[in-house]
């Protein structure tokens, strides 16, 4: 099977063909509390009694009538209960007209749900996507300029199917399904929203001995994109990329070091210097000017700990130095692997290092990555335990006739168990589907406008991801996104997240569309 790319070379525009959901969840009837009439006592399962009636009106000059309250509900064994209440007579007070409180935490009953659904939708860099249409179950919307969405008459449990429509240089179409949300408030993260946008750099490093075995690393970093060059000496010219507006300021980060010319792997760092770098989006080049300052010697430590990995097959550690502007310098990759590591790192103003255990290749399949972020020179002791990707099981690599009915199920190991982001990419085109769900199944979900339809006879690559550990697709729809850092390309830690985690994708499974 051809090598897996996460986006493949467009050929023509195509638009995936989209319309509206078949299904329609439910509407739960909810009561706000017990109804209404006499107390009475609750029962062994901590429901608490009902109201008390309403206190009869007085005689004219007498006294008022006293009814008493609702008898007060007694919940055994720590259930809780309703209090009984009565209505205040004319001119008095129903007796103890409030039922006194059963014994228990709680107040009888459970709170109804919020049958309003406010939402957001953003990209891998949480940039706010607008006009993003939007399901769930028969009612649809779009998103605003601020990504938001709202949905009326939602079931506790609900499935959101929406699609990212992008003009740009490129058309990209993608379909995106999440199941089996219950909260409110879910923020919906995708991988692309916005169009692509690139510039032309040409860097001019001073005071730097580029001569081997010095080398020398360029770094890019701002709020919408992150790239690098490395390895490189003398005048360079890079491109670099990013997702949203036509202009942008990134921060520019040089790193002269030299490494050991046997293994690669750092024996000093010489020289640093950053500057801020304002980037259009034209094809003109902006000049940047760094100076090393090789003559001082920049200070370093060394990184150490050990890893437990899942096979064993194909294991690889890297160092990253993370720049608070969002740049990533790739340090160090040891393709030998050891379990038991120790490398020569430097310290660096607003940076942090990021350790990265790898199994795997990420190009072809399986690949897992283990890693550590926030980390500094001296750092020692580190322990990582790199988990087991998933197994796709059908549709079968090679499988033909593919559609809407097609069941895709995956096998994963109790020490990864999901929840999972699958992907159904076409290899020609910038256009697939992708699903986040707990489950280890699914049918193809709908989407505004209607059934999921793959492009006929098209060949797609399918895939299963975990990004960390997450208790439920809820937690994954908070409001910072789920995506791992490494998800974006992969083998390098990029975007906003940050923090300790894992990511795996499986093998790569062919099909071809009906």
């Amino acid at each position: 099977m051809a090598p897996l790319t996460r986006f493949a070379p467009v050929l023509l525009p195509v638009l995936v063909a989209v319309a509206a959901c078949n299904s329609v969840l439910g509407i739960e009837v909810l009561h706000d509390g017990p109804p209404p009439g006499g107390g009475a006592s609750g029962d062994d399962s901590g429901l608490g009694g009902n109201s008390g009636t309403a206190g009869s009106p007085a005689p004219t000059g007498g006294a008022p009538t006293m009814p008493n309250g609702g008898t007060a509900g007694k919940g055994q064994s720590g259930g809780s209960s309703t209090a009984g209440r009565a209505s205040a007579g004319d001119a008095g007070m129903g007796q103890a007209g409030m039922g006194q409180a059963g014994d228990g935490a709680g107040a009888g009953g459970a709170a109804p749900v919020d049958p309003t659904v406010h939402g957001h939708v953003i990209d891998y860099w949480g940039h706010a996507i607008a006009g993003i249409p939007i399901q769930i179950g028969d009612a649809q919307t779009l998103t605003d300029k601020q990504g938001a969405f709202t949905v009326d008459n939602v079931s506790e449990t609900y499935d959101v199917g929406l699609v990212v429509d992008i003009s740009g240089d490129r058309r990209e179409t993608y379909g995106w399904a999440f199941l089996g949300l219950t909260r409110r408030d879910p923020t919906l993260q995708v991988y692309v929203g916005v169009a692509q946008r690139y510039g032309n750099i040409q860097i001019n490093p001073t005071n730097a001995d580029l001569t081997a075995p010095h080398t020398l690393s360029v770094a890019l970093g701002g709020p919408d994109g992150a790239d690098k060059s490395e390895g490189v000496s003398g005048v360079t010219q890079m491109s670099t990329y990013w997702r949203g507006p036509s202009t942008t300021q990134e921060y520019a980060h040089a790193l002269l070091w030299q490494v050991d010319t046997a293994t690669s792997l750092p024996t000093g760092y010489l020289g640093y210097d950053t500057t801020l770098v304002a980037l259009s989006d034209s094809s003109s080049t902006t000049q940047i000017a760094l100076d090393l300052h090789a003559t001082a010697s920049v200070p370093s430590g060394n990184l150490a700990g050990k890893v437990t990995p899942a096979t064993g097959s194909d294991r690889g550690n890297s160092v990253f130095l993370r720049f608070t502007s969002g740049a990533m310098l790739g340090l160090l990759t040891d393709t030998t692997g050891p379990n038991t590591f120790s490398y020569l790192v430097p310290t660096i103003a607003n940076s942090g290092l990021t350790f990265a255990a790898i199994e795997g290749d990420a190009y072809y399949g399986a690949y897992a990555v283990a890693h550590r972020d926030g980390l500094a020179a001296g750092a020692t002791g580190l322990a990582l335990s790199i988990p087991t990707p998933g197994k796709p099981l059908t549709p079968a690599d090679g499988a033909a006739g593919i559609d809407s009915n097609s069941q895709f199920t995956w096998a994963a190991d109790a020490g990864n168990a999901g929840p999972f982001l699958v992907s159904m990419t076409d290899e020609g085109f910038y256009q697939g589907l992708y699903v986040v769900t707990a489950k280890k199944t699914f049918k193809v979900p709908a989407m505004p406008g209607g059934p999921y339809q793959f492009a006929s006879t098209h060949k797609y690559i399918w895939r299963v991801e975990t990004h960390g550990t997450f208790a439920s697709i809820d937690a994954m729809a908070d409001q910072t996104g789920f995506m791992d850092e490494f998800s974006g390309d992969d083998e390098t830690p990029r975007g906003p997240r940050t923090g300790d985690g894992s990511f795996t994708i499986s093998q790569s499974n062919e099909f071809t569309a009906k």
